[in-house]
């Protein structure tokens, strides 16, 4: 798998392999614009095109990358509920 060291889904795999205390504290993945947003909503939330930037979207299937989630090991509850852009 092609997976950039400077992807969020890599990130994430680095700290579930080196840190798993911090890891397993994880209840949700946010960009900064989603955390932004969680402070000005109170919901977490993220877009296709954040997921997209991270590695996490499959455009075939327009849905979160089953084969990527599969590979590194990842629940799909760690992505917030995907929602528009500007939403």
């Amino acid at each position: 798998m092609n997976s950039p060291g400077n992807f969020t889904a890599s990130k994430l795999a680095w700290v579930k392999e080196n840190e798993p205390d911090i890891f397993s504290r994880i209840h949700r993945i946010m960009l900064p614009g989603d955390y932004i947003a969680l402070r000005l909503t109170g919901e977490a939330v993220t877009t296709f095109s954040g997921l997209s930037e991270g590695i996490f979207w499959d455009f075939a299937e327009n849905r979160v990358s089953d084969r990527l989630m599969k590979y590194f090991g990842f629940s799909n509850d760690l992505i917030p509920r995907i929602v528009p852009s500007f939403s």
